[in-house]
């Protein structure tokens, strides 16, 4: 449990789990899926999985979608290319160790 737990909550490569645990890529990758599989298998009699969709956690905190989804975290949207509400962008100052160019 150890082993999938770091895994998931590091997200290291899997040539570096690998070697932190003593084992190739190819080897960690096997045990990555059958971990894995052992970990939601344990998990779901206990309904501790991962809710995938608003609609799920709101079933499981028996509560309303809008209250469900007042506690999920939004993901951060990328800002538009022009956005007038948004801030200038500070000034570009010159560097003190570039000295300008004389042509």
């Amino acid at each position: 449990m150890l082993w999938i737990l770091v895994h998931l909550k590091t997200c290291a490569l899997q040539v570096m789990h690998g070697l932190l645990f003593g084992m190739d890529q190819s080897r960690a990758n096997q045990w990555i899926h059958v971990l894995f599989e052992g970990l939601k298998a344990t998990l779901r009699p206990l309904g501790d999985t991962p809710a995938r969709s608003v609609t799920e956690l709101a079933q499981r905190l028996g509560a309303a979608e809008v209250e469900a989804a007042a506690v999920v975290v939004p993901a951060e949207v990328p800002p538009t290319l022009y956005d007038p509400s948004a801030p200038a962008p500070a000034p570009v100052l010159a560097s003190p160790l570039r000295t300008p160019r004389h042509n």
